[in-house]
């Protein structure tokens, strides 16, 4: 069975870029850990697995007394067993006698780095539900440095895919001084990296949290000479199931003393000998990776005979590529590539799968890398369609569509061409396309279908016709824009195409029977229609001087409503009034957008691990690619009840690591 890679996993490649560390094939002297390091690393794995419960370094609330107060009455058992590679494993089993509460610490001791891990587990032993746990802190210490230094706290900036992503911090802990890091939306290093070195004076520690989710650290330094660090899960209150277990971040402590830049290098040749993956049991060399994202707009347009046709280019022109990366648009989609959720080859662009392409490029000593991602599900998809009831969802109001209404038609089958409507007050925002409040859009359809609002003329007369077109993606939205008066055009533009603007306007006159139609429309603009949602600002003023305004008269219910309908057209070069359709299916983009595929539910993880298994096997696949482009956090906080708070995000990243 395959193995999703975990984003600690991943997180951990990169601590060496962080740190400021060379790449492990450089040559350097090799930095040898200090004794005293040793010792204290000795000397924390003792209180972290010895019998003195007032110092244990973590700390938790149970039944709303705290952990250090508990424990010394608990049942105690231990073990501890020497492993290859000069490490001890110690485990520790607290038992509750009264509620059967089980709290087990696993910790691994290396005797070649002084370097210590933990993890905490929390199980219900009994047959009834537990009091409520709580705070539960996996790393809860206070360390005193001497009179005549100062604490400084090396940190780094997490990723948000701009020039400042893991650029390194400093900061100073001086009296009073309380610094807060975390993971932001679920997502561990958005905003924060989730590695620290703590320095006093020639000597520190380097903490790390590991946790793909939402986790929390503090460094809170008192009026005197004491430095508080907590870290853990950041909310967890909840009372645990009859047989169900949960656990704490895994903790990481690395000591050091002497140069600050040698701890780094100690700690990076720690990660290459115990935690860096080791495929035929050596460090993996660096790869040479290649692709022809650029040329089909990821996946959306490549097909087998074009993936084949760029690996023998890259070949011929001398390039020794080790992987052949299939990205994102390679599955069955109708709205690009950030449809996710139907993980099966697009029978349409590769009628044979990828095997005919991952057997030429082995063939020529080329392995094949593809493009995952699992849980985020999109409307319109295999999983979306029929396993409900393994998505989440997020609260109505944390949706970032929440209150948008909107018009598709089901005989497309998918969720463009639309035509849609904020009549919240506030902005409403998905990926790069933001709705203002009040506003109307639409979009077109994946096959060319042109997207439409029609008004049908309620008297007869001159009428005065403006239009306001708009692009509200920020990518940005390159389309066509048109205005037609009983079916023939009166208006074309373009939205950042043909040395356009983002925005095209249309004033004129029309005199028109009582049935005729003008239709305000949109279409592909540059051959697809990924980045294509347009703002409409339509009037029209009538003989009698009535004002119709098509936001301000969007009905969610009716269509037609009044003189306004919405509705679509077939592809072709042009748009055809004649192929006008009602949109029949009305929408709540709030409740029916993306959905977090639940790797806490045992059948989905189950589904997903032997689906993906599958998919390598079948399609020749070498290596596993997984992203994530969503928060997951607010799905997993909708699921959870006042009294189980924490638990779904707790069980998803367990799913994940597993």
């Amino acid at each position: 069975m395959f193995r999703i890679l975990p984003r600690f996993a991943i997180s951990l490649l990169c601590v060496g870029l962080v740190l400021g560390i060379p790449a492990w094939g450089a040559q350097a002297a090799k930095p040898v850990a200090s004794p005293t390091s040793q010792r204290s690393a000795a000397e924390f794995t003792a209180a972290l697995v010895g019998n003195r419960t007032a110092i244990l370094p973590f700390s938790f609330t149970y039944d709303g007394r705290p952990s250090r107060e508990l424990l010394s009455r608990w049942t105690r058992s231990d073990s501890h067993v020497l492993l290859d590679g000069g490490r001890t494993r110690h485990v520790v089993r607290f038992l509750d006698p009264f509620t059967k509460l089980e709290l087990r610490v696993e910790a691994v001791e290396y005797h070649d780095f002084p370097t210590v891990e933990w993890t905490l587990y929390f199980r219900n032993t009994a047959e009834h539900p537990t009091p409520i746990l709580a705070d539960v802190e996996a790393l809860d210490v206070t360390w005193q440095r001497p009179a005549d230094v100062e604490y400084v706290l090396h940190h780094a900036a997490g990723s948000q895919a701009n020039r400042l992503d893991y650029a390194p911090r400093e900061t100073l802990l001086g009296p009073k001084v309380v610094k807060r890091f975390g993971g932001a939306g679920g997502r561990p290093t958005n905003v924060d990296w989730s590695y620290f070195n703590v320095q006093w004076g020639a000597q520190g520690a380097i903490v790390v949290v590991g946790w793909p989710g939402q986790w929390a650290a503090e460094f809170a330094r008192d009026q005197d000479r004491g430095l508080r660090i907590r870290a853990g899960q950041e909310r967890l209150h909840a009372k645990l199931l009859p047989g169900e277990e949960i656990r704490s971040p895994l903790m990481v402590v690395q000591f050091w003393q002497g140069d600050r830049i040698s701890a780094q290098n100690i700690w990076r040749r720690w990660m290459m000998a115990h935690s860096m993956p080791k495929p035929g049991g050596k460090l993996p060399a660096p790869q040479f990776v290649a692709s022809s994202s650029r040329a089909y707009e990821e996946m959306i347009h490549a097909n087998e005979q074009n993936q084949i046709l760029h690996i023998d280019r890259y070949l011929e022109e001398g390039l020794k590529i080790d992987y052949w990366w299939m990205d994102a648009g390679w599955y069955i989609q109708q709205h690009g590539w950030p449809q996710v959720g139907t993980w099966e080859v697009d029978p349409k662009r590769f009628p044979r799968g990828f095997r005919p392409i991952s057997d030429h490029a082995h063939a020529r000593g080329v392995r094949i890398l593809v493009w995952f991602e699992p849980e985020r599900v999109m409307p319109g998809t295999w999983l979306y369609e029929n396993h409900p009831e393994w998505l989440l969802k997020p609260t109505a109001q944390a949706n970032p569509l929440a209150g948008m209404r909107a018009w598709s038609a089901s005989q497309v089958g998918a969720s463009d061409p639309c035509v849609s409507h904020n009549p919240t007050p506030q902005e409403r925002s998905m990926a790069n396309i933001r709705w203002a409040p009040g506003s109307l859009s639409f979009h077109p359809g994946p096959q060319g279908q042109y997207a439409v609002v029609r008004f049908t003329a309620p008297e007869a007369g001159q009428y005065s016709v403006s239009a306001s077109f708009s692009g509200i993606d920020r990518s940005p939205t390159t389309t066509d824009v048109h205005v037609l008066c009983r079916g023939k055009p009166v208006f074309q533009g373009w939205l950042n195409l043909k040395g356009q603007g983002n925005q095209a306007a249309y004033s004129g006159k029309a005199s028109l029977a009582i049935g005729d139609p003008v239709d305000f429309v949109v279409g592909w603009g540059n051959g697809t229609y990924v980045c294509d949602s347009t703002g409409l600002e339509a009037r029209l003023v009538a003989p009698s001087g009535r004002t119709y305004d098509a936001a301000k008269d969007f009905h969610a219910e009716k269509n037609p409503h009044g003189p306004w309908s919405y509705g679509w057209l077939k592809p072709g070069p042009l748009p055809d009034a004649a192929t006008f359709a009602l949109f029949d299916r009305p929408v709540k983009p709030g409740e029916e957008g993306v959905r977090l595929l639940n790797l806490g539910n045992p059948e989905a993880r189950k589904w997903l691990t032997e689906h993906i298994d599958r998919l390598l096997t079948e399609q020749g696949i070498d290596l596993y690619r997984q992203d994530f482009n969503m928060d997951p956090l607010e799905f997993w906080r909708a699921a959870d009840a006042a009294d189980r708070q924490g638990i779904t995000e707790n069980k998803h990243v367990v799913g994940y690591l597993a």
